[in-house]
């Protein structure tokens, strides 16, 4: 009897340890359609496409919010307006750089000033946005290309690297010099993204891992890439972690399935994912265990 009182106590302490972990997740809800977001001191900047899915529309209503991470709570959802339809977006000191279809323009957070805009000849599909000294690195998904930009002489050039197929997420390393990016569909019907490596000193461009889907976003920490897998375009998607030191892929194990799981980011402490809920409308912040 003892025994079988000590199971049923340890079963109801699973029960609750197991309840407890499913609600860590927070849901910051009140978006249109979130594709990416990036953190900057206590705030969070989300890229909203619009109120419709057309991510490759030109129609002005695309904004970025401003959110108040220790809150969980938007601050102001039209924080920087008349934009088209922004995805990526990545900091240099204060000013937040977006691509825009086929530009990439800058804002001052503390002015909220545009800075900088630079059309990018022959894009339509600039999607995510990675800085590293001075230079940003886009993808474009529909040239299945990357664009490294110089934004203090508003110049860029188009990456002579092999095709990457739906080249979306990027993520780069300064210890290697590469820049890790993956690719949403290998043919824009099926999840057949792949996850590449692009040594930017010889532009050699590696398929790394076995893993594919309907690849986004891309985190690079610790010597593991985290990337996000739509796996479907309804509420089945994951994160998932590839080792670098060994190109071994494994899906992380979240509170629940993502609808749309887009360009995410690690909080600056390390401690949490930041994922945008696209086709949700809605920012889910869950503790990396």
């Amino acid at each position: 009897m003892q025994k079988k009182s000590l199971l049923i106590a340890a079963f109801v302490l699973t029960m609750l340890k197991v309840k407890a972990q499913s609600t860590s997740i927070q849901e910051i809800k009140g978006f249109n359609h979130p594709e990416s977001v990036v953190q900057h001191g206590n705030f969070l900047y989300v890229s909203d496409i619009g109120e419709k899915m057309e991510p490759s529309q030109i129609d002005g209503d695309g904004f970025i919010s401003k959110v108040n991470f220790k809150k969980g709570k938007v601050e102001e959802l039209k924080f920087i307006t008349g934009l088209n339809a922004p995805k990526g977006s990545a900091f240099i000191d204060d000013v937040l750089y977006i691509a825009d279809i086929n530009r990439v323009v800058g804002y001052n957070v503390t002015t909220r000033q545009n800075v900088f805009e630079l059309p990018v000849s022959g894009s339509k599909f600039l999607n995510d946005v990675e800085a590293t000294k001075g230079k940003l690195y886009v993808s474009d998904t529909d040239l299945g290309k990357v664009f490294e930009l110089d934004v203090k002489s508003k110049t860029y050039k188009l990456l002579a690297t092999e095709i990457i197929p739906g080249a979306n997420g990027l993520s780069y390393s300064d210890k290697t010099t590469k820049l890790y990016c993956v690719g949403f569909s290998n043919d824009g019907q099926n999840p057949n993204g792949n996850v590449y490596a692009i040594d930017l000193s010889s532009l050699k461009t590696e398929k790394i891992s076995k893993y594919e889907g309907y690849l986004d976003g891309a985190v690079l920490k610790n010597n593991k890439l985290y990337i996000s897998d739509w796996k479907a375009f309804e509420k089945k998607g994951v994160l998932a972690e590839i080792d670098l030191s060994k190109n071994e892929a494994h899906t992380i194990t979240l509170a629940n399935l993502i609808n749309g799981p887009a360009d995410f980011t690690v909080s600056t402490d390390g401690r949490y994912f930041i994922i945008p809920a696209m086709l949700d409308g809605s920012i889910l912040i869950e503790k990396i265990q």
